[in-house]
């Protein structure tokens, strides 16, 4: 399970691939605002256009894919069709709108960019000592290595968020009821044990072949937390942005002027992240 999805991924691209524009019903031009994207702007590239008020000029809709045709510096036309694109064949703007306009480079690689989140959200696991932050409904089963040495607390090998069932590890496969034992720690999730109560009638048993079966939710978290959701968009974005790269993993030398393009993990998605490394 993706811990961001795709919309949330594809709406940061964009924002670090947008800017304003205002259009000219007559001529059938938009004339950009900025030079963010101008650059970029070639002919036949994928765009979408936006409106923070008012209506888009006519002609054009959001949520639809158009391609550029390159007219002049800031001074673009779109068509329909990457064909029409190559042919000059633009769009009739019927009117110039009202409110702010916006166009972004688009991004089209769903297939891609699913599978790149899917990815990350696993190395993000991997990266946090084997966490995960999503719940997951399961029964895992524990020998008597797993018990303290005070006799009393079960030290489990997954964040544990609730507890459905406890089975003792006898050959009758007990019940322990959940006003026998405490969750640790009492005042946090996750949780990392189970300890029976000091005046409990219960005590761990393991007969032969016998295992404690625990059955709950187990998981960091129900859902990722913010830093997880943002970090995995970031991790994704790099990843993703890395296709149209000429060099991979440059060590920068600020005195000489060098890009640096990060080694493995991004360094600010490794700061996002270090406060949910598991340490076992």
């Amino acid at each position: 399970m993706a811990y961001a999805t795709l919309q949330q991924l594809k709406d940061y691209l964009k924002v670090i691939n947008s800017c304003a524009f205002t259009a000219d019903a007559s001529a059938n031009t938009l004339t950009l605002a900025g030079v963010k994207l101008a650059a970029d702007l070639v002919t036949g590239v994928a765009v979408h256009v936006a409106n923070s008020g008012g209506a888009l000029p006519g002609g054009l809709a959001a949520s639809t894919v158009y391609y550029v045709i390159a007219v002049a510096d800031q001074v673009i036309k779109l068509a329909t069709s990457s064909a029409n694109a190559a042919a000059g064949t633009a769009i009739d703007l019927t009117s110039a709108g009202t409110g702010t306009h916006t166009i972004y480079k688009a991004v089209r690689d769903d297939d891609l960019l699913e599978d790149l989140l899917d990815r990350v959200s696993k190395r993000i696991d991997t990266h946090c000592g084997g966490r995960r932050f999503s719940a997951n409904t399961e029964t895992r089963y524990y020998a008597v290595d797993a018990l303290d040495p005070d006799g009393y607390t079960l030290w489990v090998d997954e964040d544990l968020l609730t507890v459905t069932t406890l089975t003792n590890g006898d050959s009758d496969e007990t019940t322990i009821p959940d006003t026998e034992y405490w969750l640790l720690p009492r005042n946090t999730t996750p949780k990392y044990a189970i300890r029976l109560k000091i005046d409990s009638n219960y005590a761990w048993e393991w007969d032969p072949d016998g295992w404690v079966a625990v059955a709950g939710t187990w998981g960091y978290s129900t859902t990722a937390p913010d830093d997880v959701v943002q970090a995995c968009i970031e991790w994704a974005a790099y990843a993703y942005q890395l296709k149209d790269s000429q060099v991979f993993d440059v060590t920068a030398y600020p005195d000489s002027g060098v890009i640096m393009v990060p080694k493995g993990i991004p360094a600010h998605v490794k700061l996002a992240l270090a406060n949910y490394v598991r340490l076992v």
